[in-house]
Parts: C-alpha cells; sequence; structure tokens
C-alpha cells in the first residue's frame, strides 16, 4: 500500500481543474474525490489545490474497524493535536468526540495550541483515513492576487499555477504567448519552470516585466505575435485573449493555435469558448477540457489540455 495521502482543498467549481492538477503532480490511487494515495513525495507548495500531504497510518470504512488499527500502531507523541475533517460536514459523527477517541490511542499529552505533531482524520462519504501531517500548504498564491500591474481579463494566481502543473514540471521551458498581466509565466517561474511570456500589446509586456521584477524572477519577454512567434518549448500554457482583443482577425483562434501547435508538444489553452474543433484540425489532440467560472459568477472559462498528435 502507498503510504502517502494527497488531501485536495477544491472549492465550488474548481473540482475538476483540482482533480486534474493532482492527477499530472501526484500520480497514484484515488481512494475518494477529495484523497489520493501515491508513492510520490511531492512538495505540495507547488501546487493550487493540494492542502496536505500525509503520512498514511490507516484506512477503511469502518470507524472501529480503523481505531483497531490505530491502536496497534502503538503511537507515542508528545504535545500532539488531532485534525478532524468531515465531507459532508453534516455528517453525524461529533468532531470532538473522534478527536477524544483518537488521543485515547496515543501514547503522550495533547497540545491544541502549539503542538510539535499534528495527526488528521480525514472522512469522506464512508471512507476513513488516518495519518500524520507532513506538510500543509502555505497557499503562497494568495500573496500574487494584487499584483503591481493588473488586467481585469486575467485569471486568477491560483488558476494559473495550476494550470502550469498540468503539463509543467521544474526545469521545463514554458511559453505563454498571450501573457498579458504575466500571471502564468509568474505562477510557473516560481516553481521552477523556465518562464517566457510575449505579449502583441507592448503595454502587457512591459507590465509582465514589471511584475516579474516585483517577484525577483527571471522571466524571459518580449513583444511577439502568437500567430508568428518561432522557437521550441516543452509546454504552452495560454489565457487566450478574446472579444474585442481579436477584433482584428476573424481567423485569429485558428492562426494562433496552428502556431502553438508548432511551438510545443503540450499544451493548456484557456479561453472564453470551446476551441475543441480549432485545436484537431491544426494537429492537436485534446485530452481534457475543464470548464470553470460559472459557480462565482465570473466569466466562464474552458481550460483546454491538449498535446501534439
Amino acid at each position: 500500500m502507498s503510504h502517502i495521502a494527497y488531501i485536495i482543498a477544491s472549492p465550488p467549481g474548481y473540482e475538476a481543474l483540482a482533480a486534474a492538477e493532482a492527477r499530472a503532480v501526484c500520480p497514484g490511487s484515488w481512494v475518494t474525490p477529495r484523497c489520493v494515495v501515491s508513492d510520490a513525495g511531492v512538495d505540495v507548495d507547488r501546487t493550487a489545490f493540494v492542502h496536505y500531504r500525509i503520512e498514511l497510518l490507516a484506512h477503511g470504512h469502518d470507524y472501529a474497524g480503523v481505531c483497531d488499527l490505530i491502536g496497534q500502531l502503538n503511537l507515542v507523541s508528545d504535545r500532539f493535536r488531532i485534525e478532524v475533517h468531515k465531507h459532508p460536514r453534516r455528517t453525524p459523527m461529533p468532531r470532538e468526540s473522534v478527536a477524544r477517541d483518537l488521543a485515547n490511542l496515543i501514547t503522550g499529552q495533547p497540545d491544541l495550541a502549539a503542538p510539535s505533531e499534528r495527526f488528521v482524520f480525514w472522512l469522506e462519504a464512508d471512507t476513513m483515513l488516518f495519518g500524520r501531517i507532513q506538510q500543509e500548504t502555505a497557499n503562497d498564491w494568495k500573496q500574487r492576487m494584487a499584483k503591481p500591474f493588473n488586467v481585469s481579463a486575467g485569471i486568477g494566481s491560483r488558476m494559473a499555477k495550476a494550470c502550469v502543473n498540468l503539463v509543467c514540471s521544474p526545469g521545463d521551458r514554458m511559453l505563454d504567448p498571450c501573457c498579458g498581466s504575466g500571471t502564468i509565466p509568474i505562477e510557473a517561474a516560481l516553481i521552477g519552470v523556465r518562464a517566457f511570456a510575449f505579449d502583441l500589446s507592448w503595454r502587457m509586456a512591459h507590465g509582465t516585466a514589471a511584475n516579474a521584477r516585483h517577484y525577483g524572477l527571471d522571466i524571459g519577454v518580449g513583444i511577439g505575435d502568437v500567430r508568428s512567434l518561432a522557437g521550441r518549448f516543452d509546454a504552452v500554457v495560454s489565457n487566450l485573449p478574446y472579444g474585442i482583443a481579436i477584433r482584428h482577425s476573424s481567423g485569429f483562434y485558428d492562426e494562433a493555435i496552428a502556431n502553438i501547435a508548432r511551438l510545443a508538444p503540450r499544451c493548456v489553452l484557456i479561453s472564453n469558448r470551446e476551441v475543441i474543433d480549432v485545436a484537431e484540425r491544426n494537429g492537436l489532440r485534446v485530452d481534457d477540457v475543464i470548464r470553470q467560472g460559472e459557480s462565482d459568477g465570473k466569466l466562464p472559462r474552458f481550460v483546454h489540455l491538449l498535446s501534439r498528435v
């Protein structure tokens, strides 16, 4: 059995994107819609939606059986805390009584205020997991929600980080050919991806460069047209322009995606409408399409996960 479990935080409307990111970064076996067990040790701060990495100590579907497994571990811990999470929250199992039951199975003194060791009990539907917390995400993307230069049509830092993780690993060369304010290349650079950013607008390229300097990041930034850029990259991740930004060309998406297909073998393209037909006729296979944004009242976005045929 794999001994590392990853707990996914998926706000309403982001479940599909959170699951896709976890599949890409933490490959393993899903035991619940929010938990995957894996042999891979992953830094959860690299991710947008993975909340906990835990050493999995017990797993089952019966509360008494799980407690028996925990008791057999003969755990000894001084100054520990047990955190209980239930999904759905209305599940009739009081958190306080669960925490008390489990604390009685550990030799040592609890310390709720300043624990030196933290355990988590995760209940989702009829599945229960218990483990030692190895890492909890810092949610560092929150620090970049207000950059010095922003644009209203841009995507959020959390979504950008997840999209980068769908196709990139640290050390990869990634291109954003429609960079806007630079949210995507900034998130990429922060997880160790070699990021390059272009935009047809001087104002956008200048703003991206200013944001990169603000965060002390080395991002290659230039002015260029996505339809004619050249080079070779491991991946392209971009929030494609829409509306008045592409009014000068009715065939913009065809021209842009045709060139993107030549630039990298895999890509994530975000748009305000599906571009499946455009991608397929330009030699890209559609591996997934995730719809975002409707539940929170924001502009609907279609996240296309594509690979070159």
